[in-house]
Formats: structure tokens, sequence, C-alpha cells
């Protein structure tokens, strides 16, 4: 993913970049958090802290971290106060009032119909 691109509104491919990713032995964590002081996620075996690689953007590798296991995000905002977040890229929750997320290792991607690329395109043009 070009960050540039998801700056201006025209990267569609984020949700491949940001979220919960697996992989042999773990998985990535990566959220995007522009006034954020510090992020950690606690998982069911452990709190992993992330660390900022980009302007606003926040990662973090978790060894053992597997799909099925239920995570949270945990952000100290700029007010020096934390809050439990779940993330808005994940691909499956917990049901309220629970508000984790579950790592999942689903396909990521799904084949656009015509209609969406058009309007992707569309989009793109402007």
């Amino acid at each position: 993913m070009n960050i540039q691109d998801f700056y201006t509104g025209h990267a569609f491919d984020a949700y491949e970049f940001f979220g919960a990713h697996t992989y042999f032995g773990g998985t990535h964590f990566a959220v995007w958090a522009p006034s954020a002081q510090h992020i950690a996620v606690e998982t069911e075996i452990g709190t992993f802290d992330l660390h900022r690689t980009q302007s606003a953007v926040w990662e973090c590798d978790a060894p053992g971290v597997q799909a099925g296991m239920v995570y949270q995000y945990w952000v100290r905002g700029a007010n020096g106060q934390s809050v439990a977040h779940c993330d808005p890229y994940g691909t499956a929750m917990t049901l309220r009032p629970d508000g984790r997320s579950i790592v999942s290792d689903a396909p990521k991607s799904f084949p656009m119909t015509n209609g969406c690329r058009n309007a992707q395109n569309a989009l793109i043009s402007r």
C-alpha cells in the first residue's frame, strides 16, 4: 500500500496492510493512529507494544498469536489516558458488549465486480 495514497483517500487496499495478519508462528498487527502517544495490543497470551514505523502507523509482530485468539488495542492519547479499542480493520469481532477483535486467517481480498471496479476507477480519476 502506498501510504500517501492512504492519506489522500486513494488507497483501496488498506485492509491488506492494517489490522491483524497471521504468518507462520504469529500475527503482525498494524494500526493507523495519528494522535497516539503509545499503543499496545492485548492478546490471550500477553501484551505486545506497537512501535511507530511511519507517520501515524504503528506495528508489531506477536509471536504465538494465532487465528481464533481475541485481542484489543490499548491506545494512550495525547491527554495521557489509555482507552481500549477494537481493530477498525478487524475481520472478526466478539459479540457485544465484549468489543474485542478476533484474529482471523480468512481471505483478506475478494474479487471485484465490474460495478465496484467502475466506481473505484471513477474515484481515482477525480
